[in-house]
């Protein structure tokens, strides 16, 4: 069962929050267009550039990625921000804007009751999330910036493995016409993990 909310201001823009109950009591929720308030302090910015064709997206798409997957006596967290900036220059790049390993408390996140989340992204999940947006065929998406410049993670429950389906997520949400993006195409992504 899933829920979409159309229409949510979210910062100053208007986008669409999806919030997707999976089965296993795994949760997630999507934002399209408009991104959650993830503010934090840049320490580094890693960024991998390849060639890439020239595609038919012509306007900046961001989405966020959140994931909250209990596994047993474990859970596993992550959210990732993400926004494609198309050009003609005919490589795909891709930026990470890498946090310290604290931040400011994330406290309306979906593990916000079992895990101390914070708002970054720690630089030891970067090249995974490299990884992962390449994986997902970053030529998917065509020539441009793609920028990874908000995340948040738990204490005990991100890892490298979470933040690379994370990216892999976002990429091809990014890749989907928005206007036309269904609970089912969504699901189909995000259950994956």
């Amino acid at each position: 069962m899933s829920l979409i909310t159309t229409g949510v201001t979210l910062g100053e823009s208007t986008g669409k929050l999806i919030v997707l109950n999976l089965s296993g009591y795994r949760k997630a929720r999507i934002w399209l267009g408009a991104l959650p308030e993830l503010n934090y302090p840049v320490v580094k910015v890693l960024s991998r550039t390849k060639d890439a064709k020239k595609d038919d997206i012509s306007e900046v798409r961001r989405t966020a990625v959140e994931m909250f997957i209990p596994t047993g006596g474990r859970f596993i967290y992550g959210l990732l921000e993400a926004e494609f900036t198309p050009t003609n220059l005919g490589e795909f790049s891709i930026k990470v804007a890498t946090s310290a390993n604290t931040g400011n408390p994330v406290d309306w996140s979906l593990a916000a009751s079992v895990d101390e989340v914070c708002a970054g992204i720690p630089l030891e999940y970067s090249e995974s999330i490299i990884e992962g947006a390449l994986s997902a065929g970053g030529d998917i998406l065509g020539s441009g910036i793609l920028c990874f410049e908000g995340g948040a993670h738990g204490a005990l429950s991100s890892s490298n493995r979470i933040f690379r389906h994370l990216a892999t997520t976002a990429v091809r949400i990014l890749a989907c016409p928005f206007e036309s993006v269904s609970e089912e195409n969504l699901t189909a992504l995000v259950a994956s993990f």
